[in-house]
């Protein structure tokens, strides 16, 4: 078969196969909810975040208040929790940033760790826990339950003799109490199984799932009215609904004397539900210091319950916006790139420097290529050079020195049994010349400039020509 052939044959067969995978394979597409990414996991109220840039605000979001870059091109700033304000120094920077007109806006810590709150000490502020029971039953759901059987166990024996004749009766009594309990529990556990079918928590019986508006909706009408907090700004007509934590209420001298005064802040606006205040605003020098019992209302799964939407754009405004989410460290390298840029620049000069010194020769190497050799007194002046440039200067003399010692061996009688100092003494004598100049040709060994060793020289030879 030949190559012609060959090639219409494949062409043949790839189109064939490219038409039966077109016409028998069905293209579908699916959608999986994966969960909320990382930066949303990372950011609890990044969809207020987004909800902000969606209307052309500018804003940032921080989990650090180390890493704001500066207070003032901020108009609001949001912080989750006054735990967040950990020093007094960062209190007075808010507060002076407040002072020259920003708008402070901040969620109340836990009743447990207000003890020690920097934020509310310093706005005669305090939270507390109020009266709401959060649990699904009564209060005296469980002391009901329990009701009759410490009735029956606090019988004493002496005395059922007395009520022997009322046995029946009493257990009677005590079983319609325990049916009465049991229809009890169950009724208080199929309520809580509706709000919780009704707030989307769990599906419901026959399988089918609610649209999100639906599910919102659900929500909103399982929520008691004396939980809502209803908060109106301006000239509005209309109120603004908010779902506050009500286990968690703001405490102000002025909510319980109407007379109360402070020279320092005094607040101007509050407002709560059936168990509290929740909200609270007042100013300070140009600026207002806004305070909620939590910034739970803010948070990308509860922002788009009720009004808390509204509620987010009214109080930010139309200036730049700030959150600060988190109270992390930043990380060393953050640390170092901030506040100490010099010793990094100081790292990477030594860096570079202890590179350049341990790399001594860059690109190939290449060949010695000699042409002619060297002769004798080039090599002996190449040496000396050497040894001269290293210090070295006692081994050019060790050989004059050799010398001397040598021929006075042979020439005085008895040198060679004489110990060094009586050695240099006749040698002294011999040449006329002083016992510490020839003692300091003989045996120096300190480095020589090249009048000394010029010096030295014209001694050991003269001491040579003398014997």
């Amino acid at each position: 078969m030949s190559s012609r052939y060959s090639t219409i044959i494949s062409i043949f067969l790839s189109v064939l196969c490219a038409y039966l995978i077109y016409a028998f394979v069905e293209y579908y597409e699916e959608e999986q909810d994966l969960g909320w990414g990382k930066e949303a996991r990372k950011n609890p109220f990044l969809a207020a975040q987004l909800y902000s840039e969606s209307r052309g605000h500018v804003i940032q979001s921080y989990d650090s208040f180390l890493k704001i870059p500066s207070l003032d091109e901020i108009d609001t700033l949001f912080i989750a929790n006054t735990g967040q304000v950990i020093s007094d120094k960062r209190l007075d920077a808010l507060s002076r940033w407040v002072d020259r007109g920003g708008h402070l806006l901040i969620g109340a810590k836990g009743v447990i760790e207000a003890d020690s709150d920097r934020v509310f000490e310093y706005y005669d502020l305090s939270s507390a826990a109020s009266d709401h029971d959060g649990g699904a039953f009564g209060e005296d759901f469980f002391d009901d339950l329990k009701a009759p059987e410490e009735e029956s166990a606090s019988l004493q024996p002496d005395e059922e003799s007395d009520i022997s004749t009322e046995d029946e009766e009493s257990e009677q009594v005590v079983g319609g109490d325990s049916n009465k309990n049991k229809r009890k529990f169950s009724d208080e556990l199929r309520k809580l199984n509706d709000e919780l079918r009704k707030q989307g928590l769990i599906e419901n019986a026959s399988g089918e799932e609610k649209s999100y508006r639906q599910t919102v909706a659900d929500y909103e009408a399982a929520v008691a009215v004396k939980e809502m907090s209803l908060l109106r700004f301006g000239s509005d007509e209309y109120d603004i609904r908010v779902q506050f934590n009500p286990e968690i209420i703001l405490q102000h001298g002025v909510f319980d004397d109407g007379e109360w005064y402070s020279e320092k802040f005094e607040p101007i606006y509050w407002r709560g539900s059936e168990y509290g205040i929740h909200f609270l605003q007042l100013e300070q020098g140009d600026g207002l210091v806004t305070v909620m019992s939590d910034s739970n209302v803010f948070r990308s799964d509860n922002i788009d319950k009720f009004d808390h939407a509204l509620f987010w754009q009214v109080l930010t405004g139309s200036g730049s916006i700030a959150i600060l989410y988190g109270s992390n460290m930043p990380s060393l390298w953050y640390m170092l790139k901030a506040f100490m840029p010099e010793i990094l620049l100081s790292f990477a000069a030594f860096i570079v420097a202890w590179i350049w010194f341990n790399i001594r020769r860059f690109g190939p190497v290449r060949p010695l290529s000699i042409n002619q050799r060297r002769s004798a007194a080039e090599h002996i002046s190449a040496s000396a050079g050497y040894t001269w440039r290293g210090g070295w200067q006692g081994d050019l003399l060790a050989p004059l020195r050799d010398d001397v010692q040598q021929f006075a061996e042979k020439r005085l009688a008895s040198y060679d049994e004489l110990n060094d100092r009586k050695r240099m003494d006749i040698l002294a004598q011999v040449s006329g010349l002083h016992v510490d100049v020839v003692i300091d040709a003989m045996t120096t060994k300190k480095k020589l400039n090249e009048e000394n060793f010029y010096r030295i020289v014209k001694i050991l030879k003269r001491i040579r020509e003398s014997l």
